[in-house]
C-alpha cells in the first residue's frame, strides 16, 4: 500500500466531491491565520484497499475540527488561569509582611498566618500566640507546652515544668487558681474575700479556709495581718505569729519581766474560774483579791470589799487623796484620818475631841505634845520634861497630862480613854472599847500592884488567877472542868 500525499489546492474534482465535508471543515476551522501558519493539512488516497472501511473513521464518528479546537482553548484557558494564579499567590507571598516585621494596616501582614497590625508591628491576636512559623490558638489549662513561645499558653496561664512527669504543662502560677466558671486563672482569695468554692482558693501559705464562701480562720486560730496563726491563752508567750485567743478578750502585751504575754485589759481582770477576762470592779464592790478592783482608780481589795487606800477616799468615780488639817471638806471619810483627821466639822478637817493638831498629826492631850528645843524648855513645874528625840513635852515616869498637868498613871479598874492613863510600867493598857477601864493582859491578872502570868494547872489560886484561857478554873488549885483533862505540851 502506498499513500500520496497531496494538497488540497490540487484535489480533483470527484475528491473534493467524496471528501468536501472534511475540506471544508478544515478550511472553515482554519480560517485564523495562526493557525494555518502552524499547520498543512494534508489528504490521503488509498488505492486498491480490499479491506473494509475501519469503522472508527466513519464519517460519523470523525472528530469535528471545531470541537478539538474548542477543547485546546478551554486547555489553554485553564493553565493560563492556573499560572496566573501562582503567579498571584507567590507575588502576594512575596510582598505580605510577617511575624515582627513593621506594618502600617493589617492588610500589609500575612493573612494566610492570621496576622494583624498591632504597634506598627505585624503581630498574633490576643487569642494566639506565635510558634515559629505562623499564629496558632493558645493553649488551655494542663495542654503540653514549649516554654520557648511568648504567649503560648491563654486564659492567664503560664508553662510550668513538672519535675515528676519531666514535661511542662499550661498552669496557673502560685498566686492563682483556674476558675471552671469562666475558665481563666483567677487571683487567690485573700482574707475575709467572698466567692472561694474551696480551701485550695485561698492564699497559699495562709492557713486559711474557705467557710461559707469566705476565706478565713478556722476555729482557734487567728488573722495576724499576713496569715493564720495558733490562738495562745492567758499568760502564754505572744507574738506576731502567735497571738492571743480574743474570745476570751485576751490581748499581748510586754509584761514585767520584759516578755510580751497575753494579759487583760487593763480594765479587766482574768477570772480562773470563767475562764475569760471580766470587767474590774469598782467602789464596795466584793472582791476576793486587789486584781479584781480597778487599780488605775486606785482601788484595792480590802475587808473583801473594793476600796481606796488608807490615805485616799472615794469621789464620784476615782479615788482622790485625802484631805488635810483645816482644807475644805463635806464628809469625814475625806478628811485624812492616816495623821488623827477623823473629823469634817464646819466644812473643814479637824481633829476629834481630846486632840489637837500639832502641825503635822492629831495629838492626844493627855501627852502634852508642846514642842520642846535649847530654846524652849517645858514646865517642870507641871513634871513635864523635854524628850530629846521627839523634841516634845512629855510627862515623867509614871505620870499622864491631864489638861494642866502630869498626874500619876491609873492602876487596874480605874476608868481610862487611852493606854497612856495606865500604868503600863506594871503591865497595864486601857481597853477603851469595852470596859473603858486600866487592865491587865488576858494572859495575865492584878495581885494589887502589877500584872502576873495565870498559873497553870495544879498550882494553888485565888478566884481570876487561873489561865481560863486554857480552859483551867480555880478550885483550890488551877484545874480542868468535870469530863476534862489536863494535857501537857511538850516543846523539843
Amino acid at each position: 500500500m502506498s499513500q500520496k500525499p497531496k494538497k488540497n489546492a490540487n484535489n480533483n474534482n470527484n475528491n473534493i466531491k467524496k471528501k468536501d465535508g472534511i475540506i471544508s471543515a478544515i478550511t472553515n476551522a482554519t480560517n485564523d491565520t495562526q493557525i494555518k501558519a502552524a499547520h498543512t493539512v494534508y489528504e490521503y488516497e488509498v488505492e486498491n484497499s480490499d479491506k473494509p472501511e475501519i469503522s472508527i473513521y466513519r464519517k460519523s464518528l470523525v472528530l469535528r475540527p471545531w470541537f478539538i479546537f474548542l477543547a485546546i482553548n478551554i486547555f489553554g484557558l485553564l493553565a493560563l488561569l492556573f499560572i496566573g494564579y501562582g503567579l498571584s499567590v507567590g507575588f502576594s507571598s512575596a510582598s505580605s509582611r510577617i511575624h515582627g516585621e513593621s506594618c502600617n494596616a493589617t492588610s500589609e501582614c500575612s493573612q494566610t498566618d492570621y496576622l494583624i497590625c498591632a504597634n506598627n508591628k505585624c503581630e498574633c491576636p490576643n487569642t494566639k500566640y506565635f510558634n515559629g512559623a505562623t499564629c496558632a490558638d493558645r493553649l488551655s489549662i494542663n495542654s503540653k507546652c514549649m516554654g520557648v513561645y511568648e504567649n503560648e499558653c491563654g486564659y492567664g496561664l503560664n508553662c510550668y515544668f513538672n519535675t515528676a512527669t519531666l514535661a511542662s504543662s499550661c498552669l496557673c502560677s502560685k498566686e492563682r487558681f483556674w476558675d471552671t466558671r469562666i475558665s481563666y486563672c483567677q487571683l487567690l482569695y485573700g482574707f475575709n474575700q467572698t466567692g472561694c468554692s474551696a480551701s485550695e482558693q485561698c492564699q497559699t501559705g495562709a492557713n486559711m479556709v474557705c467557710s461559707n464562701s469566705k476565706c478565713s480562720c478556722e476555729n482557734k486560730k487567728f488573722w495576724n495581718g499576713s496569715m493564720c496563726g495558733n490562738v495562745a491563752n492567758y499568760m502564754d508567750t505572744c507574738s506576731i505569729d502567735v497571738n492571743c485567743d480574743t474570745t476570751k478578750l485576751l490581748n499581748c502585751s510586754i509584761t514585767g519581766e520584759s516578755l510580751y504575754k497575753c494579759v487583760c485589759a487593763f480594765d479587766y481582770y482574768w477570772s480562773s474560774s470563767s475562764n475569760i477576762c471580766l470587767v474590774k470592779k469598782t467602789d464596795t464592790d466584793p472582791c476576793s483579791s486587789s486584781s479584781e478592783c480597778r487599780d488605775d482608780l486606785g482601788l484595792v481589795c480590802s475587808s473583801g470589799t473594793c476600796s481606796c487606800l488608807n490615805t485616799y477616799y472615794w469621789s464620784v468615780n476615782k479615788c482622790l487623796r485625802k484631805i488635810q488639817y483645816n482644807q475644805i471638806c463635806t464628809a469625814h471619810s475625806q478628811c485624812d484620818d492616816t495623821i488623827g483627821l477623823t473629823m469634817c466639822s464646819g466644812g473643814k478637817c479637824v481633829c476629834p475631841s481630846l486632840y489637837f493638831y500639832n502641825g503635822t498629826s492629831c495629838q492626844f492631850l493627855l501627852e502634852n505634845g508642846y514642842n520642846c528645843n535649847s530654846t524652849f524648855t517645858c514646865d517642870t513645874n507641871k513634871f513635864l520634861t523635854c524628850d530629846a528625840t521627839l523634841k516634845k513635852c512629855k510627862c515623867l515616869g509614871t505620870r499622864f497630862w491631864n489638861y494642866t498637868t502630869c498626874v500619876d498613871q491609873r492602876i487596874s479598874g480605874e476608868s481610862c480613854v487611852h493606854t497612856i492613863q495606865c500604868k503600863s510600867s506594871v503591865g497595864l493598857y486601857c481597853d477603851a472599847t469595852n470596859t473603858k477601864q486600866c487592865m491587865c493582859l488576858y494572859t495575865h491578872y492584878w495581885d494589887g500592884t502589877a500584872c502576873q502570868p495565870k498559873l497553870s494547872n495544879t498550882i494553888g489560886c485565888s478566884v481570876g488567877q487561873c489561865q481560863d484561857y486554857k480552859g483551867l478554873t480555880c478550885s483550890g488549885t488551877c484545874q480542868c472542868p468535870t469530863d476534862y483533862y489536863w494535857v501537857k505540851f511538850i516543846i523539843k
